[in-house]
């Protein structure tokens, strides 16, 4: 009876080492898939935190101008487009065309060339425009303008100036809750197609506009990245005539050269 049994109970046993075997070599594959999934996973969730603004190489050129339009409005903003030409950490390649925002129809927006454009923007009581900045404002947000206009014809950024010692419940406000005609601006130029080159950004007057000075530095960082060495032709085919003796590309104001 024993001898008979035993080739049933060694067949029993094959069966379970072989089966463990498998069951071994099973979780080492699962393992092994689901470590190769979180990579992915990693990888993936990588990509889509990458910033939005194009990273320039020499290898691949950036499709936007070297020469950066900063519209201002008048008082502080003025002051502050001033100090970028002073910015150490922008780039030399970036030439800076400083003009009031009042002359913003100097740009032929949608039928010219491309442009780089830093629009600085005022919003006084009652959420109302500046008298200088209205007419800009106004224009781009008319309704009749089609969709895309602005479509690879307009990197931007918008720097709002707001004060919320105009508003009643002023305690408790902040930036965000004086700057509305830099809110509708930004807005707008995005749904007709503009790039933005960096966030908006939004100061108030009875914080110290505080704000200012780590927007100016996350703004020529993101010049930095977006504009290119620009093309020779780019001296004579900026539509405001800004483009003037490029070939060192120096900062310059309408008019003017440095």
């Amino acid at each position: 009876r024993d001898s008979a049994s035993m080739p049933m109970l060694s067949a029993w046993a094959t069966r379970v080492l072989v089966t463990g075997a498998a069951g071994v070599a099973l979780a080492w594959y699962l393992r092994a898939r689901s470590r190769a999934a979180s990579g992915t996973s990693q990888a993936t969730k990588a990509e889509a935190c990458a910033p939005c603004a194009p990273i320039r190489t020499e290898d691949t050129p950036s499709p936007w101008p070297s020469v950066v339009h900063v519209l201002y409005d008048d008082g502080l903003g003025k002051d502050i487009a001033e100090s970028l030409q002073s910015a150490k950490s922008l780039s030399s390649s970036v030439s800076l065309c400083i003009r009031p925002i009042s002359k913003f129809k100097s740009i032929k927006w949608a039928a010219g060339p491309r442009h780089v454009a830093i629009f600085i923007v005022s919003t006084l009581e009652n959420e109302q425009a500046s008298e200088e900045a209205g007419s800009c404002c106004r224009f781009f947000l008319r309704k009749t303008h089609p969709v895309g206009m602005l479509e690879g014809k307009l990197a931007y950024a918008v720097l709002g100036l707001g004060d919320s010692n105009l508003l009643l419940d002023r305690q408790t406000t902040t930036a965000a809750d004086c700057n509305q005609q830099a809110q509708k601006l930004d807005k707008r130029l995005s749904e007709l197609g503009a790039f933005q080159v960096c966030r908006r950004g939004e100061a108030d007057e009875r914080t110290g506009n505080t704000e200012i000075e780590p927007w100016l530095r996350e703004l020529c960082s993101a010049l930095n990245r977006t504009c290119g060495p620009a093309p020779a032709s780019d001296a004579t085919s900026c539509s405001c005539g800004c483009g003037v003796a490029l070939s060192g590309r120096p900062r310059i104001a309408p008019g003017t050269r440095r």
